[in-house]
């Protein structure tokens, strides 16, 4: 910190919240409640349209989808990630991924291979990120003494460092035995990480600092941004937002 000002920082967390609505939302009547709790969910795996995940980001998304599901949704059973995995073979898995992220389609022919190696499974989900998009701003505001009511004797500056991170994921869930499309859409959150810095400023170099703090190499070392939030992070409301809006049991 500079030797003109003293300063602390706080950081700051907050995540894109309340009811998730889903963009485009599709739903064949014939996915609901009762046949998901049948059959439960398999998760066929997480791709990005932005850029290519590496297979230990694939693996780590789809674990982060199905707990996404699983916690929102305890009444709907997601198996492990693994199982399509195991089931038709990391290559296979591959190439299936990387057709779907190209096309943000799953062919009937991906559908019957999992389908034959799976026996008595339904549903598959596959989702892709379609947006991953980070922000930086800072914002300042005048402290003023607690005892001036006229807010002219300033005293100090409180400057907020934050770090925002928007993602858009499509989410797409499969009838194998049908080869069909039944139930999907997109949905967008955010979560923002702040660092919060106040200076205390004496009336000699107020202005020294003032004039310092205006050129960007001296704030970034000042006044340094929060590292950005995680992906996995957002993801993990995203997922949750997909599975509060899942059919739920008849009342």
């Amino acid at each position: 910190m500079s030797r003109f000002a003293s300063a602390f920082a706080l950081l700051l967390f907050s995540l894109a919240g309340c009811a998730t609505t889903i963009k485009d939302l599709k739903q064949d009547p014939s996915f609901t409640f009762d046949s998901i709790k049948t059959s439960g969910l398999h998760v066929g795996g997480v791709v990005s349209a932005v850029t290519e995940l590496s297979q230990s980001e694939v693996t780590t998304f789809s674990s982060v989808l199905r707990s996404g599901f699983l916690d929102e949704r305890k009444d709907v059973y997601v198996h492990d990630p693994g199982s399509v995995t195991s089931a038709i073979g990391i290559e296979r898995r591959s190439a299936l991924l990387a057709e779907y992220r190209n096309s943000g389609i799953v062919s009937t022919r991906w559908l019957g291979e999992i389908g034959s190696k799976i026996p008595g499974a339904r549903y598959v989900v596959f989702a892709r990120i379609d947006e991953d998009i980070v922000t930086k701003e800072r914002h300042k505001e005048n402290l003023y003494h607690d005892k001036d009511k006229d807010k002219k004797k300033v005293i100090g500056q409180r400057i907020k460092a934050e770090a925002t991170r928007k993602m858009n994921a499509s989410l797409a869930i499969y009838d194998i035995t049908a080869g069909a499309f039944v139930w999907g859409g997109s949905v967008e959150k955010s979560k923002s990480d702040g660092r919060q810095y106040d200076t205390r400023l004496d009336d000699q170099v107020a202005l020294l600092l003032d004039t310092i703090n205006r050129v960007l190499s001296e704030e970034d070392k000042l006044y340094p941004y929060p590292p950005n939030p995680a992906q996995r992070d957002v993801l993990a409301a995203i997922f949750r937002g997909f599975a509060e809006n899942l059919p739920k049991p008849a009342k």
